[in-house]
């Protein structure tokens, strides 16, 4: 024969079920809700130390402080340094908007500007560390070259075909144009 239930029976049972729920209650708030809460607070302070680098930044560049292209250049090529390059990155960086946004109007809508800029900032990267002021030419003369090499070698390190199979295409795409034929050796 079962025992009667009783009301005592049933406090219990909830009692003990609310302890589970309290203590899952405090397991989601600590190991979920706290991180993240962690992760917002140090993510705001850090972001805050960013936008006071910055603005020390643009104090330190802005009106008489400003150092003329010619000065960075010539710091650049002393110390080789990054904070040099960067600022050189930063005066030159309207080249790579300008060289991607000319690349990209003559591309399919499947390329993305922002992969070019990408590509572009690594070229820029590249010309800066390579770039001699000693013979003579402007940067932007030598710039816009490399960076737009460096967006087509992104572009053809992307594209799925390989470029031999892309040169016999063209290849039996003018044969066609013209009427000729060639064989399989291009002769």
């Amino acid at each position: 024969m079962q025992p009667k239930w009783t009301i005592r029976d049933e406090w219990k049972r909830q009692l003990r079920f609310a302890k589970v729920l309290i203590v899952l209650q405090l397991v989601f708030y600590f190991v979920i809700c706290w991180p993240l809460l962690l992760i917002q607070i140090f993510g705001y302070f850090r972001g805050k130390r960013v936008a006071q680098k910055e603005d020390k930044h643009e104090q330190k560049c802005s009106g008489q402080n400003m150092i003329d292209i010619e000065q960075l250049w010539k710091q650049y090529h002393k110390t080789c340094g990054d904070y040099y390059r960067n600022l050189l990155m930063e005066h030159y960086r309207d080249l790579v908007k300008d060289v991607a946004e000319r690349l990209h109007s003559k591309l399919p809508d499947e390329a993305e500007l922002d992969d070019l800029l990408a590509a572009g900032i690594f070229g820029l990267i590249d010309a800066i560390e390579a770039f001699d002021p000693a013979r003579g030419s402007q940067f932007e003369t030598y710039c816009k070259p490399e960076i737009r090499a460096a967006i087509l070698r992104e572009l053809q390190y992307m594209d799925d075909i390989p470029h031999s199979v892309r040169i016999r295409s063209s290849q039996l795409e003018s044969d066609a144009k013209l009427g000729t034929t060639t064989n399989s050796w291009g002769q």
